[in-house]
């Protein structure tokens, strides 16, 4: 393996490992800091909604007067998939009627000297940089829970993001069906603040 290619793959698995320690070290720290106690769900649900990104691989100029692309992906993240279903009207626009203006761009930079006494500088850039949004569905599930804080019953609302994944979001709303009881965390200075994760999921025989 030559030098560059074992440099490159230390990068990358090194950016895996930070990636995934820090995300869970983030959950433990916050989970720390909150008060464990055990949800009701009263109420469960699957929200779809549009997710859009945009690909801008090219270094040109937008054509002129196509929409700013993030009024574009504005809009269209906040129309409805069960409308678009029934009227493609309000559908997400695809292809080249997505094409937007994500403004200005540094394509490239332009170095002079070396060590501490480089400078680099924009030295290829465009006005109004070329994109084009696509648009998938997305899912969150709703859950409507119920809890007591310090013998007081108290009601909140909790909501998980799984991008684009219907079957992970389906796994986590089976988990977690109305009647079913699980760990959660609420925050001790905002108490209607809560977070879960389905691995502290409770069988409900363990509770009597």
């Amino acid at each position: 393996m030559s030098k560059r290619c074992l440099i490159v793959t230390t990068v990358i698995t090194l950016a895996i490992f930070f990636g995934i320690f820090f995300g869970v070290d983030y959950f433990e720290v916050k989970r720390s800091q909150y008060i464990p106690t055990i949800c009701l769900s009263l109420s469960a649900n699957i929200v779809p909604r549009f997710c859009c990104d945009l690909d801008c691989n090219s270094c040109s100029e937008a054509s002129s007067g196509v929409p700013k692309c993030k009024l574009l992906v504005s809009q269209s993240q906040s129309l409805s998939p069960e409308m678009c279903r029934q009227n493609s009207t309000f559908c997400p626009k695809s292809g080249s009627d997505a094409d937007c203006d994500d403004g200005p761009y540094c394509c490239g930079e332009c170095c002079t000297g070396t060590g501490n006494s480089e400078v680099c500088s924009c030295c290829d850039n465009v006005s109004h940089h070329a994109c084009q949004m696509s648009c998938a569905i997305c899912y969150n599930v709703g859950l409507n829970v119920e809890y007591y804080v310090d013998q007081q019953l108290q009601h909140s609302k909790y909501t998980q993001d799984f991008k684009k994944s219907l079957k992970n979001a389906n796994k986590f709303l089976t988990e977690h069906m109305p009647n079913s009881l699980f760990w959660c965390y609420y925050n001790p200075s905002s108490v209607t603040e809560v977070i879960l994760e389905s691995i502290y999921k409770l069988n409900i025989a363990q509770l009597y």
